[in-house]
């Protein structure tokens, strides 16, 4: 048997952004939040259970491997703070300096953003 809190850490398929409408939903009446590593469009959605979308482009960071860590980060830090965003839908983008920064100062950043986001309520 799984405790409930466990499950409730987990990243699951209804915690991201599916398809193109969301994504465009999101972009359309987003507030922006940006620093010099990431930047993040927020939705409030009463009803939903908070959503994340990821679009970390090539364009910004040339590496694969450079741009799967940046959303392993990402989400990781999504999964730990998901319950005190409940009521939001995001979409984060990436900045060029993201390639070169560390993973201690991109898990801050986007800690950082979600405090933000949490608190703006």
């Amino acid at each position: 048997m799984i405790a409930e809190d466990v499950i409730s850490n987990t990243f699951l398929k209804t915690d991201r952004l599916n398809t193109a409408e969301e994504y465009s939903q999101v972009f359309k009446e987003a507030d922006k939040f940006s620093d010099e590593f990431l930047t993040v469009l927020v939705s409030k959605k009463p009803l939903s259970s908070g959503k994340l979308g990821l679009a970390i482009a090539k364009k910004m960071v040339k590496k694969a491997v450079l741009r799967n860590q940046i959303k392993r980060i990402i989400r990781e830090a999504f999964r730990l703070n998901k319950n005190k965003l409940k009521g939001f839908d995001m979409v984060v983008l990436c900045r060029k300096k993201a390639a070169q920064a560390s993973k201690k100062e991109l898990s801050a950043s986007i800690k950082t953003h979600f405090d933000v986001i949490a608190n703006n309520e």
